[in-house]
């Protein structure tokens, strides 16, 4: 007889301290689902491995700080940008899906043709429409 916990999803993440490169050397060994490197020991790892190879090593150790902090605002910044970016091409497609469905309605044309005059691809049009089909938030 089985346990009845064994078909359950377990789901793990490991968090893992950079500034000891000991710790994150054999994370799979615990055979996590993710792993997690806090941000600023990510950016300390870095900036201690460029002075052990001479990488800016003098401008390091005298603006230590200041680097550490640019490296885990720029780090976040980008983030933030690349999910602002993917937002917005997101709501570009849907408004243009729901526009080339207004041509085909109000005007009359095919798929294909509102498509075109949008500068639209059909098969992404195709795409979009499953994924708000699928999505309540979108719903008609």
């Amino acid at each position: 007889m089985s346990h009845p916990n064994k078909k359950r999803l377990r789901r793990s993440m490991m968090f893992l301290n950079c500034q000891k490169p000991g710790l994150i050397k054999d994370p799979y060994i615990y055979r996590p689902d993710s792993i997690m490197l806090d941000l600023e020991d990510a950016v300390d790892l870095a900036v201690n491995e460029c002075i052990e190879q001479g990488i800016l090593a003098e401008f390091l150790r005298k603006h230590r700080a200041e680097a550490m902090e640019m490296g885990a605002l720029d780090f976040d910044e980008w983030e933030k940008y690349k999910l602002r970016k993917a937002d917005f091409e997101a709501g570009q497609e849907v408004a243009t899906t729901r526009m080339v469905e207004k041509l085909m309605e109000k005007q009359g044309l095919s798929l294909e043709e509102a498509c075109e005059l949008l500068d639209f691809e059909v098969k992404l049009y195709h795409e979009t429409k499953k994924l708000m089909e699928e999505d309540e938030l979108y719903g008609s």
